[in-house]
Formats: C-alpha cells, structure tokens, sequence
C-alpha cells in the first residue's frame, strides 16, 4: 500500500515535532533558570559593592578619627613638653637664684665672722 509510507513519514514527522517541542521547552526552563541565576548574582554583586563601598566608608572614618586623634596627641605632647621646658628653665634660675644668694651669704657671713649655715638662717628669718 503506498498510503503506508506517507503515514510513517508523518508519523516520524510528529514524533520529530514532538521531540523538538520538548526540547525547546527544556530548553525555555533552562533559559528560565538561566535568567533567575543572572538576577540572583547581579543582587549579590549590588550587595558586595554596597558591602565594599561601606568598608570603604568606614575605613575613611577611622582614618580621618586616627588623623585627628594622632593631631590631638602631638599637640597635648608638644604643650606638655613646653610646660615642662619652662618648669625646667625656672627651675634652672631658682636654682642659679639659690646658688647666688648662698655664694652672697657665705661672703657676707666670712666678712662679719659667721658661718654659711648661721648666715643663711639668719637671714631667712
């Protein structure tokens, strides 16, 4: 019967159509999964960058805090060192002061006869 082999085509035919449809709707859900995948990943690297730039933020903080604290600390050392350069200096005179009016007192002591110690007592009374 040749009405045989036209129906055998049309057979393989649909199974061929049929094969490619299922193929193509594998292929749709892997298109699918594909694009959901891609949007997943872009919300992940939006949330690294958003992670980085605040890093990024927090690290100026902490620099421009350890500038201003590493400022305050020169200037606190650098009056500190001042106040004790000018201590240091007035103690320096009071003690060139002490060892002028104790030289004066031995001499004044050796001219009237008295000896450093009762001068300086003397006149410290």
């Amino acid at each position: 019967d040749g009405s045989e082999e036209p129906r055998a085509l049309l057979r393989a035919s649909e199974a061929q159509r049929e094969e490619l449809e299922r193929r193509a709707g594998e292929l749709w859900q892997m298109l699918e999964s594909t694009a959901e995948r891609l949007r997943v990943c872009e919300v992940e690297a939006d949330d690294a960058t958003l992670s980085r730039d605040l890093a990024e933020a927090r690290l100026a903080a902490y620099r421009e805090e350890l500038d201003e604290a590493h400022g305050a600390l020169e200037a606190t050392v650098r009056d500190r060192t001042s106040k004790l350069t000018q201590e240091v200096e007035a103690l320096k005179q009071q003690l060139a002061d002490s060892r002028a009016a104790l030289a004066r007192c031995q001499d004044v002591g050796a001219n009237v006869g008295l000896g450093a110690g009762q001068c300086c007592a003397q006149s410290q009374s």
